[in-house]
């Protein structure tokens, strides 16, 4: 047996959440590459802040190797 915790948690349940607009094949092409440019934004400042900061480097290396 289990608990369905769906309704207990902030937001409810997929029915109660605002659904989102029908977009174009456009549009959903349009907001997909937004999303890509902002997640690589992120991914190039962060890459930036580890390679100015000796500290964040090491702490780089010491994650993966």
């Amino acid at each position: 047996m289990y608990m369905d915790l769906t309704d207990m948690i902030s937001g409810g349940t997929e029915e109660q959440q605002i659904p989102e607009q029908k977009l174009t094949k456009e549009e959903y092409a349009a907001k997909k590459q937004q999303e890509r440019e902002e997640v690589w934004a992120e991914v190039d400042s962060q890459a930036q802040g580890v390679f100015q900061d000796g500290e964040k480097l090491k702490g780089f290396f010491r994650k993966f190797f």
